[in-house]
């Protein structure tokens, strides 16, 4: 069998905790790169973890407050830290490129967490383990190795810098200008929720967002986990959609002549969106979910829906499981992406298993038919009722469900409903 060798680099080591023994003032670059725990040597592991509680205590970072730490840790540590110490200041004269080394520092540890991982993932499946359990394990695992340092940047810093970033994206227009769909808020670091009863077009709904977004948005991707139909099946709606032509016909190919090239024409666009629109299948697991979205750099997620997942946590309580699956969901979008959570409902018209799901969003909004239906409209007319906007005011939406064409309808804004527009510039603030 070969001979599988630790991946560590001592040199990364040494150099990290030297530049912050020399420039106490790069601890906080070190450590928005690396943990105390990535160094695989002991004294330096001790050696960061003195320097990280000295930042944390707000306490300057020098030679012999990290001493003083070391030695009161005791043991062969406490013994062995002046020594330590010395040969660092000795070997290493400068502080510069202290990130450059912590970068290596971490990558090191990443590789050693995998190996872990790996080994273990070849003990369990040797043993005769579950191969879903065990592949569900591993995605959750890796994709939590892979984002251990991903969130531990200076919040203040990027939120100082953000003020002056005047193209940042808030919110995209999946409805194009001045449409009530843009109510929906749908955004980065969002969790937007739809819920609907049977019928109501909230799956049509979602890909008709989603494919609006990868249209407008060259730079977006999406992954979408749909547990009720297969990929062909949302496809050949969009394909109806996008060409205007009825589902039936394109559903069962009936399509000949002028809207056969209609089609076709539609469906070259669909392919070019390949390399953009992803796909999970079976199983339904948050934790796949998750590792899939960090591994295609998704910009939206969507999850249809959420009844049907299995959480990242064990329960057999039905009700905390779909609470578990929110909560799943907010990690997904603190990450970056836009989540698109679609809910069932229950007959009383609330979302069903929990009431959880409401208070975790960001936006949420209820499908709900509009008691009248206008006999003169074409298809199916309903209310998106807004139940929650933690970022703006609450505004309904209506929708106009045209089946044949799995399409949603939205008439245009006709006046100013967003409370924050008068500091949008127009206006001054004085």
């Amino acid at each position: 069998m070969t001979e599988i060798n630790r991946p560590r680099d001592p040199e990364a080591e040494k150099w990290t905790i030297a530049s912050m023994l020399i420039n106490g003032a790069t601890a906080p670059e070190v450590f928005a790169t690396v943990q105390p725990d990535d160094f695989d040597d002991e004294l330096g592991q001790a050696a960061a973890w003195a320097c990280h509680d000295a930042l944390q205590a707000g306490e300057p970072i020098d030679a012999k407050l990290v001493l003083r730490r070391m030695r009161a840790s005791g043991g062969d540590v406490g013994e062995l830290a002046r020594e330590y110490i010395a040969e660092l200041l000795e070997e290493i004269p400068t502080a510069a490129h202290a990130r450059l080394y912590a970068i290596k520092v971490a990558e090191a540890a990443r590789q050693r967490r995998l190996l872990e991982l790996g080994l273990r993932v070849t003990h369990e499946a040797s043993n005769g383990q579950g191969s879903e359990e065990i592949l569900t394990r591993l995605l959750s695992d890796a994709s939590a190795i892979v984002d251990r340092n991903s969130c531990r940047g200076d919040p203040y810093k990027d939120w100082q810098e953000s003020l002056t970033n005047f193209d940042r994206m808030t919110y995209w227009e999946p409805g194009g200008n001045n449409s009530q769909l843009n109510r929906l808020n749908i955004g980065p670091e969002q969790l937007i929720l739809v819920g609907a009863v049977p019928g109501a077009g909230k799956t049509a709904l979602a890909m008709q967002l989603t494919f609006n977004i990868l249209m407008e948005n060259l730079e977006t991707v999406a992954l979408v986990a749909n547990c009720e139909m297969p990929p062909g099946v949302l496809l050949d709606r969009q394909l109806a959609r996008i060409a205007q032509v009825p589902y039936s016909v394109v559903r069962d190919r009936q399509y000949r002549g002028a809207t056969l090239d209609k089609v076709m024409k539609a469906s070259e666009f669909l392919l070019s969106q390949k390399p953009r629109l992803h796909f999970m299948g079976p199983p339904f697991t948050m934790a796949r979910l998750k590792a899939l979205s960090a591994s295609v750099g998704a910009s939206i997620v969507v999850c249809d829906y959420i009844q049907r997942f299995r959480p990242s946590t064990e329960s057999t309580d039905q009700r905390q499981r779909v609470s578990d699956v929110m909560s799943d969901c907010r990690e997904i979008a603190m990450q970056g992406p836009a989540v698109l959570a679609i809910s069932a409902m229950s007959r009383q018209g609330q979302f069903r298993e929990s009431s959880e799901c409401e208070y975790a969003c960001d936006t949420g909004f209820i499908l709900q038919d509009v008691e009248h239906q206008d006999p003169k409209v074409d298809g199916r007319q309903l209310e998106a009722k807004c139940i929650k906007n933690r970022h703006g005011a609450m505004g309904d939406i209506e929708l106009t469900f045209v089946g044949r064409f799995q399409e949603h309808i939205a008439p245009p804004e006709v006046s100013e409903w967003d409370e924050f527009a008068e500091y949008s510039g127009e206006a001054s603030l004085a």
